[in-house]
């Protein structure tokens, strides 16, 4: 055990490290069987710093980057080995350094099947290699520099020395936060000091630690001898990326699906909605600024990065584990990321043919194999249906939403559609729910049931065009689900308001009565995309799935209280009822009563004022 750990350089005192959780993590890894999957462990452990070093989802940071071929890394700050594994997978000799002793013998347990590691503990600085890297990596390392970098200026000085470890052409690779990060003025905790504002305010009162705007960042490698540099943004941030963009690929509205950044040790104050700020942040093209992380790569000389953006949805079950990636050619590949996911990416393709040989006026985006696990997608431009439809309910153009809602219609209404009883759906039922079981109405054929509004393009002639179908099913599914997974989601992602929402709803059941019944059918919806989050082996990392359950659970707490007090008027309205027959029947004795006090009255007045007299015989 510990085989390729080298000691050559350690000094015997762990001169960083996070206390006790760091031998529960050695024990975890040396229990999980030589596997690097710890998504069941994570369900069952809330602890920040064993999901933070172990969660999978951290390799998205570099699994989708394009490595030189037979090249060489060093990885600085390895930590626990959260990336270690796929660097190992991806280059040909890969370098860890590690200060702390106990940190290094996790990574080695976890690692320990790669032959090409080498994990060096000890300081940098005292370091000798006899040969020069292709790359060096630091993530969440840079910030740091001053603590083992005694200069007037570590972080050049820190860099520089890094420099000299590389080839002439080599390059750097940092993950770092941005001290203007949107989440620090929505109230997040600064991730280092734990206090608010604390980056954005220059650290004042600190000089352990510095995070930088990403001019400042530029400024630094220049000054540290690399003059070319490339910036990409992960969201939410580096730590766990589900989306990467790039300078050549900002987000547009449509990209950030999750709205509030995790704080993820730290109770999260929330000053404002970081959804709607983005919007305005987006359109104003100021993203870059904003952005919570900065990913770079910076070199000596000039070099060229072929990725443009990546998307993960690495928290479902494995058969649905896929890296979307689009290139600078503007081309699109989906991999599947598990064994399991090849089957998957052929559905893809065979849905495509699916849909051209049968319906010749629906517009897909083209997909084919080009790997046993790569697909490759042609690449539509426009603007998404769903921005299209958020602007005409910013604008209240309520005539030319209908114009593109209707084309959406229609475009459902172009696949095989037959009306049948729902509770008919087994194939449905068996993998969602029994939910609509008691409906009858139209099913869709091979359906693709993630025809969402973010999934269709409009080109500048008003085309539609289907661009993804992960989620197809070859057997019938209600249209009404399908309908409902739109427009819930449209609903969800642009904050509508009540008023807006009844608008929806109500063009809406303009095409299909049901949805005038909003509350039954939104509560069918909920519960069955609960049990398709369950058939996707969703993982508790998905911010989204969370916030679906407690919404179901609100909804259906909002039918019961609304049942509830349907029935308290009901009860209200019969005792009124009752009342008033009550009244009827006293209505003809009210009268008699009323004449007998006035008759009584007046007797009582008369022998009050009739003189007084005397009977003959008493005189």
């Amino acid at each position: 055990m510990f085989e390729n750990i080298n000691l050559k350089y350690y000094n015997g005192k762990d001169s960083y490290n996070d206390g006790d959780i760091e031998n529960d993590i050695l024990n975890i890894v040396l229990n999980n069987d030589g596997s690097d999957d710890y998504r069941t462990i994570l369900d069952n452990n809330n602890n920040w710093f064993v999901f933070v070093n172990l969660v999978s989802e951290r390799r998205n940071l570099l699994e989708w980057y394009n490595f030189k071929p037979n090249s060489s890394i060093i990885e600085i700050g390895a930590g626990p080995g959260a990336i270690t594994g796929v660097l190992c997978e991806k280059l040909n000799k890969v370098t860890a350094v590690e200060l702390s002793y106990r940190r290094a013998k996790i990574n080695s347990v976890r690692n320990s099947k790669y032959k090409n590691l080498e994990i060096m503990v000890g300081n940098l600085n005292d370091m000798e290699f006899d040969r020069k890297f292709d790359y060096a990596v630091l993530v969440g390392v840079l910030e740091y520099a001053s603590v083992f970098t005694n200069t007037k200026n570590p972080y050049v000085d820190f860099l520089k020395n890094i420099k000299k470890l590389l080839t002439d052409d080599g390059i750097i690779i940092i993950a770092i936060e941005n001290r203007y990060g949107l989440k620090y003025f929505a109230g997040a905790h600064e991730d280092h000091t734990g206090q608010i504002f604390d980056g954005i305010e220059g650290y004042r009162n600190v000089n352990w630690v510095r995070t930088f705007g990403k001019l400042e960042i530029t400024n630094i490698l220049k000054d540290s001898g690399f003059n070319y540099t490339s910036f990409y943004y992960p969201y939410p941030d580096y730590k766990t990326p589900r989306l990467i963009f790039s300078d050549s690929k900002l987000p547009s509205v449509d990209d950030i699906l999750d709205y509030n950044t995790p704080n993820y040790d730290y109770d999260k104050l929330s000053f404002f909605n970081e959804k709607l700020a983005l919007d305005g942040i987006v359109k104003n093209k100021q993203y870059d600024f904003f952005a919570n992380s900065f990913l770079i790569f910076s070199s000596a000389k000039k070099f060229d990065n072929e990725c443009s953006f990546v998307k993960y949805n690495r928290y479902r079950d494995n058969k649905f584990q896929i890296e979307t990636s689009i290139n600078n050619s503007k081309k699109v590949f989906k991999k599947a990321l598990k064994p399991e996911g090849i089957k998957y990416l052929k559905d893809m393709v065979k849905y495509y043919n699916y849909v051209k040989s049968n319906f010749n006026n629906i517009n897909i985006a083209e997909s084919y194999m080009i790997a046993d696990n790569v697909l490759s997608m042609e690449y539509i431009e426009g603007d998404s249906l769903k921005n299209i439809l958020k602007i005409c309910i910013e604008n209240n153009d309520i005539e030319k939403y209908r114009f593109y809602f209707n084309k959406y219609i229609d475009l459902l209404r172009s696949f095989n559609i037959v009306e049948i009883d729902f509770s008919n759906l087994k194939e449905f039922e068996n993998i969602f729910s029994n939910y609509y079981s008691d409906l009858y109405g139209p099913a869709i054929e091979y359906a693709n049931i993630d025809l969402t509004f973010s999934n269709i393009i409009v080109d500048k002639n008003d085309n539609f065009y289907i661009i993804d179908y992960e989620l197809c099913f070859n057997f019938y599914c209600p249209l009404y689900y399908i309908i409902s997974r739109a427009v819930d989601d449209f609903i969800y992602n642009i904050f509508c308001n009540d008023e807006n929402t009844k608008i929806i709803y109500g063009i809406l059941s303009e095409y299909y009565p049901i949805y005038k019944d909003t509350d039954r059918i939104i509560i069918k919806h909920s519960k069955t995309e609960l049990k398709l989050i369950d058939f996707l082996g969703t993982s508790i990392t998905s911010t989204r799935e969370n916030q679906l359950k407690n919404i179901t659970d609100y909804r259906q707490n909002i039918s019961n209280l609304k049942l509830e007090i349907e029935n308290i008027n009901n009860r209200y309205i019969l005792e009124i009822e009752t009342i008033k027959n009550n009244i009827n029947k006293l209505a003809w004795w009210i009268p008699v009563k009323k004449w007998r006090d006035n008759f009584r009255n007046k007797m009582l007045n008369t022998d009050q004022t009739r003189p007084d007299q005397t009977r003959p015989d008493q005189t």
